[in-house]
Formats: structure tokens, sequence, C-alpha cells
């Protein structure tokens, strides 16, 4: 793994904490994931046209891609209840 990404999964990891906190302290817990998701999509944006990444997948790909996505739902329709509660 190159020095870059591990500096973006360690700090991935050091800020995964406070998104559960921000949840937390949401009155409107759906408001606030899809702000977070809108962050995270705009640091995307930034880091390809920074680093001119292409975002072609081969077609091989997209099963993973699929069940990553699906799983992410679960997990954060399972963390919003947990909340909500």
């Amino acid at each position: 793994m190159s020095s870059y990404g591990l500096a973006f999964v360690l700090m991935a990891a050091a800020i995964h904490p406070f998104r559960d906190i921000f949840l937390k302290g949401s009155k409107h817990p759906i408001s606030a994931y899809a702000t977070i998701c809108s962050i995270w999509i705009l640091i995307s944006i930034v880091h390809v046209l920074i680093f001119s990444e292409d975002l072609r997948l081969p077609v091989s790909y997209w099963p993973y891609v699929a069940a990553s996505s699906f799983g992410l739902i679960i997990y954060y329709y399972g963390t919003l209840r947990v909340l909500e509660r």
C-alpha cells in the first residue's frame, strides 16, 4: 500500500467515530446522514479532479460495488434505527 493510501485509510478511521456522534446528536438523523454522504461525495470529486483519477470500472467489478453499496445501506439503516431508540 502506498503512503498516500495508508494516510487516507488512517484518516478515515480517525474521523469514523465523529460521524456516529454527529448522527446521534441530531434531531433529524436522516438529514444528517444525507449531509454526511454529500460531504463525502464532494471530497471524492475534489480527489478525482486533483489526481486526475479515472472513475470507470471494469464490468467485472460492478457486482462488488453493488454488494458494497447494499451492505452500506443496511449498515446505516441499522445505525439510524438504533439511534432513534
